[in-house]
């Protein structure tokens, strides 16, 4: 590989919006007689919004024929590997995936979404330097049928320690653990429609290894030792924050972290309170969160299932907190009235 590659190469992965760097390396790939170079500028020329229906069809064509001749090439064997799961139902939507193990953008490979990950597909992606490009991350769940039919409760774990490996996780812009639950309550005889089973093996881990993400989605059966790892990262670029399914929610050390200062969401829904447990969200977490002077620039609080009631609602009016929030969800948090 040329030495002006690796330098092009390099500029993307530092800075995937340098458009200059996306035309330059397109170009350099088409001198060498890379079909890529081609799917590069194709899909780069689709981003134009002003396009005519007859241009972009045109475009759109050769875009399937290239991906029809080379896909499999540009993707590598971890796809191979990847059992994709849709999830249970009422928790199958992965973000804008829907559902496909990869997508691509400006011709290289920007999103990987795993479903279910086993070992051997988190093995082969995190050694393929084909997954470089990748920004956009999904883990749906963990496989833990082996193929001989036993049960491997190690599974979570041993995939983590694959995916640690990747050389290409400081890259990463959006993470996302654990399936997406549909929120809206449908169907009144299903018991424990919003929920998951995903484990929080190795979370904290890999976000420590990812300082430039801007989104962070955990879907998880997170505990205090895997979050608090999370919220004391140094991730200066998060904008949103999402904790959902968890016993443990540091919001103090969340409201304290000044590299949190970009954060427009934090939205939080704990896990159902088992015997004897108090709320995992009370009126220090709400008061340190309101009271942040870090925090500048929250604009969606979302704290369920909290116990702090009408003194935290005095909390809310009276901090400021309210002039500047665009959306507040405190359902299940024990306010009457009066609170209101």
């Amino acid at each position: 590989m040329s030495s002006t590659r690796d330098a092009l190469e390099a500029a993307i992965q530092a800075d995937p919006d340098d458009i200059a760097a996306w035309h330059a390396l397109a170009d350099l790939l088409i001198e060498e007689g890379d079909p890529r170079g081609d799917f590069m500028r194709v899909q780069i020329a689709l981003e134009d919004v002003g396009l005519s229906k007859e241009e972009r069809g045109k475009l759109q064509t050769i875009e399937k024929a290239l991906l029809d001749t080379h896909e499999k090439e540009w993707v590598g064997e971890w796809a191979n590997h990847s059992t994709q799961w849709d999830g249970p139902e009422g928790r199958g939507q992965i973000d804008h995936t829907n559902g496909q193990k990869y997508l691509f953008s400006r011709g290289s490979m920007t999103t990987a979404n795993f479903g279910a990950m086993n070992t051997k597909a988190a093995a082969a992606f995190a050694s393929d330097r084909r997954t470089r490009f990748v920004r956009e991350l999904f883990i749906g769940d963990y496989v833990l049928e082996t193929e001989d039919g036993g049960w491997d409760d190690d599974a979570p774990s041993n995939c983590i320690e694959q995916l640690l490996k990747w050389p290409y996780l400081l890259n990463l812009r959006r993470l996302q653990f654990g399936f997406a639950a549909d929120e809206v309550y449908r169907d009144p005889d299903r018991h424990c429609w919003f929920q998951t089973h995903m484990p929080e093996f190795g979370i904290g881990k890999i976000v420590q290894k990812s300082p430039k993400l801007e989104e962070l989605y955990i879907f998880a059966h997170h505990r205090a030792d895997e979050t608090i790892q999370v919220v004391k990262a140094r991730l200066p670029r998060l904008r949103i924050l999402q904790l959902y399914h968890g016993w443990s929610f540091p919001l103090e050390t969340i409201a304290n972290n000044d590299s949190f200062h970009n954060i427009t969401h934090i939205l939080c829904h704990p896990h159902a309170l088992e015997g004897g447990d108090q709320a995992y969200i009370n009126y220090q977490d709400l008061k340190a969160i309101c009271r942040s002077k870090v925090l500048r620039n929250l604009t969606h609080l979302r704290l369920r299932l909290a116990d702090f009631g009408d003194q935290g609602a005095i909390e809310i009016a009276t901090s400021g907190i309210l002039k500047r929030l665009k959306s507040l969800d405190l359902r299940h948090g024990n306010i009457t009235d009066e609170g209101i």
